[in-house]
């Protein structure tokens, strides 16, 4: 049975891993999105305190 719960916990790797990198990803790109959004919030009130 040593054999055969390798290949399952191999195959389960397989699946696991690509969907921890998806996740990673989605959460990396947010935030960097968030980042930007309080940028241009910080320009425009800039500008808007110029005029």
């Amino acid at each position: 049975m040593g054999g055969f719960e390798l290949v399952i916990l191999i195959t389960m790797l397989f699946y696991i891993v690509p969907v921890l990198i998806v996740l990673w990803f989605m959460i990396s790109v947010v935030s960097a999105l968030r980042e930007n959004n309080e940028i241009l919030r910080e320009l425009i009130n800039k500008i808007e305190e110029k005029k």
